[in-house]
């Protein structure tokens, strides 16, 4: 183990040292005068946590939910509180599932080539969480870096099990992150980025062969998802002035460190509302999980690690009798709240009864809405300028009469699909760029934890501190 943890760290070493020879005005424009932060890698995974919970606010809250004012805490109000979320008659609440880290990295890609200093990077890096909170703004070199080491680090995770088929990572689940950045053969590819990012960037013939590029894309995901994610791309979505696609395509099988039995597995009434019921599989059993009650999301919250106990799913439960308790939960879940639901001494082992439905849910959208929400709406237009892909190695030999009479790289698609299937062996989840008063109405510590109305969960993975995965779970009908 010492041995392959020593080659590991070799490997980083010669990354960032790679990266700093070729790198030279590259990123940015002073790229020599920058140094390795060690705290790059810290603050993209908290850039990622912030950013995938703003998502998940947009799809459940609608197109205020990044910026809605949460509700009071719940402490502060009984149950017969006024509803705070009312939801437009002709919506139809739906399951939700995607991948916040898919999608995070799919448009950090995009990032690397926004022009520095110009709107579309401005955008972007607030859209991503890159600056500190402390005055120090995020920049490429330093995302980069953090890409490069979070990219080692999953890589040197499948080394450790020497590349097995069956492996799960050194982790006790199975983890797959791929991201591709496709241009068109004709488009002058910066060198330098050619360089930093050779395993991410493709060439294809967008323009001569779309159908077959698109063909090509597809299978590629299709791949990299184990066959749970096929034809990302539509028929019409690659045509002959397609000049750029970035794909990221995330792939995770987990076992449940303690499985439930299928013997145990009933069919039981999900309360979906209070006026509308249905019927699910319901799986039991009773075993020592890490539990919490919490007051700050008005939520119960209950972890079941996977095998290995490195990943868990994380199931934040609210009050059923509560109309709109799941979206006060969502609306105040932030970093902090996730830190203080899944941070160290957060919660305790207790015996517990878990009673859980078996899902599967598969959720297909336009990201660009959703994007849009996040700020992010001008990168989709004409004007976006992602003139940093193409053109000098050294940003400060850069023409601007040249970059305007280019053909513009545009970004006119943005497309989402994520899967996700739970049973009683654990669960299988693939994508590719998703109010009360707890002390007078709940017993002080809860013997059982009984999934029957609409829940949150996310698949979370506690080394790196990711949300790789989450969703809505509101009814088998989908």
């Amino acid at each position: 183990m010492f041995a392959s943890t020593s080659k590991l760290w070799t490997a980083l070493a010669v990354t960032l040292s790679f990266l700093a020879l070729v790198s030279a005005q590259c990123l940015t424009k002073d790229d020599n005068d920058a140094r390795v932060d060690a705290d790059a890698r810290k603050a993209l995974i908290k850039g990622q946590q912030e950013f995938g919970l703003d998502m998940l606010r947009v799809l459940v809250l609608g197109p205020n939910g990044s910026t809605i004012q949460p509700p009071p805490a719940p402490s502060a109000y009984p149950y017969t509180s006024k509803q705070w979320f009312k939801r437009s008659d002709d919506v139809q609440p739906k399951n939700v599932f995607f991948s916040p880290y898919s999608t995070y990295y799919a448009l950090l890609l995009t990032y690397f080539g926004a022009a520095e200093g110009s709107t579309t990077a401005n955008a972007l890096r607030k859209a991503l969480h890159m600056d500190d909170g402390e005055g120090k703004k995020g920049d490429k070199l330093t995302a980069m870096q953090a890409f490069n080491l979070e990219k080692m680090l999953r890589t040197a995770a499948k080394t450790l099990n020497n590349g097995s088929e069956n492996a799960t990572n050194g982790t006790g689940y199975d983890l797959s992150v791929s991201n591709r950045l496709y241009f068109d053969e004709k488009e002058p590819v910066r060198p330098c980025l050619a360089k930093l990012l050779a395993d991410e960037i493709t060439r294809l013939d967008f323009e001569g062969s779309p159908t077959k590029s698109r063909e090509e894309i597809n299978h590629w995901v299709e791949e990299q998802t184990k066959g749970h994610i096929k034809d990302l791309i539509p028929e019409d979505g690659i045509t002959t002035n397609t000049n750029i696609v970035v794909v990221n395509a995330a792939y995770f099988k987990g076992l449940w460190a303690s499985q439930f039995s299928p013997e145990q597995t009933k069919r039981e009434v999900f309360y979906e509302s209070r006026s509308r019921q249905t019927f699910v599989q319901m799986m039991h059993q009773k075993g020592n999980f890490n539990h919490m009650v919490s007051e700050t999301l008005g939520a119960q919250i209950l972890e079941l690690p996977y095998t290995g106990e490195t990943a868990s799913l994380v199931i934040l439960l609210p009050p059923f009798n509560l109309p709109d308790g799941l979206e006060r939960t969502v609306a105040q879940l932030n970093v902090d709240a996730l830190r203080e639901a899944l941070g160290p001494g957060s919660g305790f082992e207790r015996p517990i009864e878990v009673a859980l439905p078996k899902f599967s849910i598969e959720h297909s959208f336009d990201l660009k809405p959703t994007l849009s929400h996040l700020g992010l709406g001008s990168i989709f237009d004409i004007g976006a300028d992602f003139s940093d892909f193409v053109g000098e190695d050294d940003l400060n030999k850069k023409d601007a009469n040249e970059t305007s009479s280019r053909r513009p790289i545009v970004l006119d698609a943005a497309i989402h699909k994520a899967r996700v299937d739970l049973d009683e062996t654990g669960t299988e989840a693939a994508a590719a760029t998703a109010l009360f008063s707890f002390r007078s109405s709940r017993p002080l510590e809860p013997t059982s934890f009984v999934a029957n109305h609409p829940f949150v969960f996310l698949i979370y993975d506690r080394v790196a501190q990711s949300i790789l995965f989450a969703g809505v779970y509101r009814s088998p009908r989908g």
